[in-house]
C-alpha cells in the first residue's frame, strides 16, 4: 500500500521543497509513492498507467527503500510473456542503479560523487530527509541542473571580472589609449589596469595568468585586490620597484606554486618625459615613432624580467627599460592570445603577422589601429575556436 494518501505530490511536499536551497539536492527533489515490495508487477504497471505524471515507483522493505521501479523498467518487463506469467513481487524488478543520498547534501558534491563510481551505472539517487524517504532524482535531471548551477556561477564570476576592468582610468592627460580585452572562455586570467597616479603621473599594467577558467580569475581578482589596498596608503610616494616588489610577494605567497603571472608595467611621468618599462615575461612591446615623409621606426621593448610569483624577490639591475617621450610615439601592448591564436587550418597567428600589422597600421590613431586588428583577427580566427584569452592596448603620445 502507498505510504503517501494522493498519488501526486501534494502542496505541502512543493512547501517542503522549498525550505532547500537551490544548490541543495532536496530543492530539485521529484515526488514518487512508495510501495511495499511484495506489490506485484502487474498491480505496479496498472498503478503507473493510471498516473501517468509518474516517473516510477519506490520499492519498500521493513519500511526502508530498497529501489526504484521505474516506468520504463516496468513497462518494458510486463511485455514479457514469460514475465506476465510469473507476475513477481516488484522486488524482483528493481535494478542495482540508484544510490541513497540526504535532501540537505550539495549537489555538485553529490555529481562528483557519482562520476567517481566505477563499477555500475547509476541511473537515479534516492533522497531521504533524515530517516524519511523524500523522493528520487534522475541522474540527467541532476546533470542539467548542476550544469545551469555552473552556468550561473560562471555568469557571475563573468560580471566581476568585468567590474573589476571597469575600475580603470580611462582618460589620460597627455596619452591616447585603445584597449581591448576578450576571453576565451566567460572568466579567464587577462587583466588591465590603468591608473592616474598623480597629475601627469600614469601606470598602465597587463597581466596574464599561468592557469586557466576558475584558477585564472580567481588571480586576477587578487590583483585587483591589490590595487585597491596598495594606492590606498602608498599613492602620494609612489615607486614602481616598490609597487612590482610587492606585489611578486601577494602572488607568490597567496597563490599555489604552479601559478605565475606575466606582467608588463609601463609607468609615465608625463613632467619628467619619460616612460619606464617593466616586462615580465610579456611579449615584446612594439615602439613606434613617426617620422615626416620617412618609414616607421620601429622597436621592440622585450622581456628580461622573470614573471610574477616565481620567487619571492625581483631583479630590477639593468633590466628596466627608459625611454623618453616624443610627441605621435605609440605602443603597442598585446597578450600571447593574439600571438598563439590558431586559424581553422591549425595555423598560428605568429610574430611575423604581428610585425607586419605594426608596420602597416601602427601611424594610424589608436582606435584606428584597435578596429583593424580586431577586424583583422575576426577575418584571421574565422570558425576557429579561441584558446586562450587576448588582450591589445595601443597607446600614444599628444
Amino acid at each position: 500500500m502507498s505510504t503517501f494518501d494522493q498519488p501526486t505530490a501534494t502542496d505541502s511536499y512543493t512547501k517542503e521543497k522549498e525550505k532547500f536551497m537551490d544548490i541543495q539536492l532536496g530543492h530539485i527533489t521529484e515526488f514518487i509513492p512508495s510501495f511495499d515490495h511484495t506489490l506485484r508487477l502487474s498491480d505496479a504497471v496498472n498503478y503507473l498507467e493510471e498516473h501517468r505524471d509518474i516517473s516510477g515507483i519506490a520499492v519498500e522493505e521493513s519500511g526502508k527503500v530498497i529501489g526504484v521501479l521505474g516506468r520504463d523498467t516496468a513497462f518494458k518487463k510486463y511485455k514479457s510473456r514469460l514475465e506476465r506469467l510469473k507476475d513477481q513481487s516488484i522486488k524482483h524488478s528493481i535494478q542495482n542503479d540508484s544510490i541513497n543520498a540526504d535532501a540537505a547534501d550539495f549537489c555538485e558534491k553529490i555529481f562528483y560523487d557519482i562520476i567517481r563510481i566505477e563499477d555500475r551505472v547509476i541511473n537515479q539517487l534516492i533522497i531521504k530527509e533524515g530517516p524519511d524517504f523524500f523522493g528520487i532524482i534522475p541522474i540527467n535531471h541532476l546533470i542539467r541542473h548542476v550544469s545551469k548551477i555552473r552556468e550561473l556561477a560562471y555568469a557571475q564570476a563573468h560580471d566581476i571580472q568585468q567590474f573589476f576592468l571597469e575600475k580603470s582610468g580611462k582618460r589620460f592627460n597627455g596619452l591616447a589609449i585603445s584597449n581591448y580585452i576578450k576571453m576565451a572562455h566567460q572568466i579567464g586570467g587577462d587583466f588591465y589596469y590603468l591608473c592616474e597616479i598623480a597629475e601627469g603621473k600614469y601606470l598602465i599594467s597587463c597581466f596574464d595568468v599561468a592557469s586557466k577558467n576558475i584558477a585564472a580569475s580567481l588571480t586576477t581578482g587578487l590583483l585587483s585586490s591589490f590595487y585597491s589596498m596598495y594606492f590606498r596608503y602608498h599613492k602620494k610616494e609612489f615607486n614602481p620597484r616598490h609597487m612590482i616588489t610587492e606585489l611578486n610577494k601577494i602572488i607568490e605567497e597567496q597563490t599555489p606554486s604552479d601559478i605565475f603571472v606575466v606582467a608588463v608595467f609601463l609607468y609615465f611621468d608625463m613632467e619628467k618625459n619619460h616612460v619606464s618599462v617593466f616586462n615580465h615575461g610579456f611579449p615584446p612591446i612594439y615602439l613606434c615613432l613617426p617620422h615626416e615623409g620617412k618609414p616607421l621606426s620601429i622597436l621592440t621593448l622585450d622581456s628580461e624580467m622573470m614573471p610574477l610569483g616565481i620567487t619571492g624577490t625581483v631583479d630590477f639591475e639593468k633590466k628596466v627599460k627608459r625611454v623618453g617621450l616624443k610627441p605621435r610615439m605609440k605602443f603597442f601592448v598585446y597578450s600571447d592570445g593574439l600571438l598563439d591564436a590558431v586559424n581553422m587550418f591549425g595555423q598560428r597567428y605568429g610574430e611575423k603577422r604581428i610585425k607586419l600589422f605594426v608596420n602597416e597600421h601602427l601611424a594610424k590613431k589608436p582606435e584606428q589601429v584597435m578596429d583593424t586588428l580586431l577586424k583583422q583577427y575576426e577575418i584571421f580566427s574565422e570558425k576557429a575556436v579561441q584558446i586562450d584569452d587576448l588582450t591589445a592596448i595601443v597607446i600614444e603620445i599628444q
